[in-house]
């Protein structure tokens, strides 16, 4: 009863004052907000780290990324539900702790089973870090050096692959290996392999389902039938993944070794130059933030990605970065249009092995028909851009 008088008076009182003093009212919600700022805890400014980055190894380490906590999936919760949210999550005790794939895939496992016994497409190249490139691009055929594949795509037996990735030897050429783990400047090569799963995969397939069908797509239609796809991804030691965003819900299921993400939202697009749409590494960012960097020579080349860097905590947490270091068991969620980079950790020659599914997501149906608007601009494409651009 206290409480309702006193908030009864309250409006009493501002009713009379508007009445009786019209015209004070902004004077004297500035003064109350003074007031309030000044019981506050005040964010400290961010001081000068050009000494301190110096130690930093990479872009990303100097972004300073908050650690992600692990949370359990928790009774009746749906991957539905988490992509509603649209912020990255991890979490445990997830229905992937059902999969055979689970204690099953060891590389030794894998470099037996029959389904793999021929990889087609393994990446190798003399740098860790593995830059999407697509050959179909409206680009890629123009004669540019900075533009072409930083890597070579080769066949590979199993045996080859797994003996590179474990650090068992450099395969060659009197070996039946081919191109496939050759030495590279007098180095071992750094190597991944990754593909579609399906049906035809067999017991592959059986032991990432579980029996159940496959519960971490997002989407309403099953994988394989237009809406998700399921995809196994082998990496051996400080394996990189270029920093780039997807357009769809990503689920990815840490089954073994060990792999850090470090993630940045959408709203950092601006600050990370990504490459054009017509680009053969379209949806990539331009940067290596994976390497360590001259911050004089960001604020040259990159200058807005210099800027994040130098007044990140004034632009506030919508542009925090994030990190979480995936151990087996672990499930990651990337939402659509985060920016993310991979790398696999070392762990005496283990290398990664992981199952992700990619599920359609409404911002890529906005996308696709923000792109089908004819220019000159009509009024009536307005809003599929600002919905998307949003």
């Amino acid at each position: 009863m206290g409480m309702l008088c006193a908030v009864v008076g309250m409006v009493a009182c501002w009713l009379y004052i508007s009445v009786r003093f019209p015209g004070s009212q902004p004077q004297l919600m500035k003064l109350w907000e003074s007031r309030m700022s000044e019981r506050r805890p005040r964010r400290k400014p961010r001081k000068n780290t050009h000494a301190r980055r110096s130690d930093h190894s990479s872009v990303w380490e100097a972004l300073e990324p908050y650690h992600m906590e692990r949370n359990s999936w928790g009774a009746g919760t749906t991957a539905q539900q988490i992509a509603q949210l649209r912020r990255p999550t991890v979490r445990t005790g997830t229905p992937a702790d059902a999969w055979a794939a689970r204690s099953q895939w060891t590389p030794e496992f894998l470099r037996q089973h029959e389904k793999l016994q021929q990889l087609d497409g393994v990446f190798q190249s003399s740098r860790n870090v593995f830059l999407h490139h697509d050959a179909s691009a409206a680009l890629a055929q123009e004669d540019r050096a900075s533009w072409s594949r930083t890597h070579e795509v080769v066949n590979c037996s199993a045996a080859c692959f797994f003996s590179a990735v474990l650090r068992a030897g450099v395969p060659t050429a009197d070996t039946g290996c081919g191109e496939c783990g050759r030495a590279i400047g007098g180095e071992q090569p750094y190597m991944h392999f990754n593909t579609e799963l399906g049906e035809s995969f067999g017991s592959l397939w059986d032991a990432t389902s579980a029996g159940q069908g496959f519960s971490f797509g997002s989407a309403s239609l099953a994988p394989g039938q237009g809406g998700s796809t399921v995809n196994l991804w082998v990496g051996g030691d400080h394996v990189t993944t270029a920093a780039h965003y997807d357009s769809y819900h990503n689920f990815f299921v840490q089954l073994h070794g060990r792999k850090r993400f470090f993630l940045l939202p959408p709203a950092a697009a601006v600050f990370l130059y990504t490459f054009p749409r017509l680009h053969p590494s379209y949806r990539q960012v331009q940067t290596d933030l994976a390497a360590r960097a001259s911050f004089t020579a960001l604020a040259q080349d990159f200058p807005r990605l210099h800027r994040l860097l130098e007044s990140k905590r004034t632009l506030g947490k919508e542009l925090d970065a994030l990190e979480i270091v995936l151990e087996p068991g672990d499930v990651l969620y990337i939402p659509p249009y985060w920016f993310h980079l991979a790398t696999v950790l070392p762990g005496h020659g283990t290398p990664s092995i992981g199952v992700n599914v990619w599920s359609e997501a409404e911002e890529l149906s906005l996308a696709a028909e923000s792109e089908r608007v004819a220019l000159p601009f009509v009024r009536q494409a307005l809003p599929a851009f600002a919905v998307h651009f949003d």
